[in-house]
């Protein structure tokens, strides 16, 4: 291999990551901000989950094929955000479009499980940590209120 061909690999890592789209992440429940967070894209990050769909239905892995698709898409279009819920649509699409339909609703459940979870995460997160809270013993109560008018 050349050296201009080597210093064209090292630099592909990262003016790769300018000619796709930011990332729009999803707020954490655990966040104070309650603000999405902008990240690059991570084009591995789809290939890994269309794998893991299709090991969910003993299917030969496609992953690579989905993750190209979906960069060529990204490179015409040129958008500078995308959300991670249209990014993960688009997949779902082009897994159909593609004709691996038992894989895309493979990977459609793992959406709607993880959805379901994050859910459940943000209610216990605004709930306090789940915790319920306990009633005042009857002589701690009476404590209380004697305290209280004393006030």
């Amino acid at each position: 291999m050349s050296t201009a061909s080597l210093e064209l690999e090292k630099n592909m890592g990262t003016s790769a990551s300018s000619e796709f789209p930011r990332v729009i992440r999803r707020d954490l429940p655990q966040s104070r901000l309650h603000k999405p967070r902008v990240v690059p894209w991570l084009g591995h990050k789809i290939e890994k989950a269309v794998d893991s769909a299709c090991l969910a239905v003993d299917q030969e892995p496609v992953g690579k094929q989905i993750q190209a698709e979906l960069e060529f898409r990204m490179k015409k279009e040129r958008p500078l955000f995308i959300h991670i819920e249209q990014l993960q649509d688009l997949v779902q699409e082009m897994l159909l479009e593609l004709g691996y339909g038992k894989v895309a609703v493979a990977y459609a459940t793992y959406r709607g499980r993880r959805s379901a979870l994050r859910e459940h995460e943000t209610d216990v997160a605004l709930a306090g940590g789940g915790e319920q809270l306990e009633l005042a013993a009857p002589t701690l109560s009476t404590d209380l209120r004697e305290r209280l008018s004393f006030a």
